[in-house]
């Protein structure tokens, strides 16, 4: 039996066997009925594009840093390829040459793997574990709910 089911989301806390049950992530309130608050952000007060964008700012956000860092990684990765070649002798490679090398991928996916494996840790603790005083912590004497999950 696979983890994904067309039919419903794949629900970590489920499989952990953590009690409460509902989707695995909120999408929360439409946006679209904040439009007449005053308070409101101008672009959720404008609609149209503006607002539709500003609903998904941290994803683009995001997009927009891995995509400059990953240009950074390819420009020096093209660079000390090719100071490299001129060290030994050699004529620098083209850039496509770099980058359906195996080494560039190679660095690539080592530094990926390094940045999700600690990204998922601290996920994983912040939700399982404890720590007295901190106000990112859930409080000690919780029980492991749904809506402590949710609280994290």
């Amino acid at each position: 039996m696979g983890l994904c089911h067309a039919d419903r989301v794949f629900d970590p806390a489920r499989l952990c066997g953590i009690e409460g049950s509902g989707q695995a992530f909120s999408t929360g309130p439409d946006p679209v009925l904040d439009r007449n608050k005053p308070d409101a952000p101008w672009p959720v007060r404008k609609g149209d594009w503006t607002r539709a964008l500003y609903s998904h700012s941290q994803g683009l956000a995001l997009l927009a840093l891995f995509n400059a860092t990953f240009m950074l990684h390819v420009w020096n990765s093209i660079r000390r390829a090719a100071q490299e070649a001129l060290w030994h002798g050699h004529q620098p490679e083209t850039m496509w040459h770099d980058l359906v090398s195996g080494q560039f991928w190679f660095e690539s996916f080592q530094n990926w793997q390094s940045e999700f494996l600690s990204t998922a840790l601290l996920i994983l603790l912040a939700v399982f574990l404890r720590e007295r005083g901190s106000p990112e912590s859930k409080p000690v004497s919780d029980r492991m709910t749904r809506q402590a999950i949710d609280r994290a």
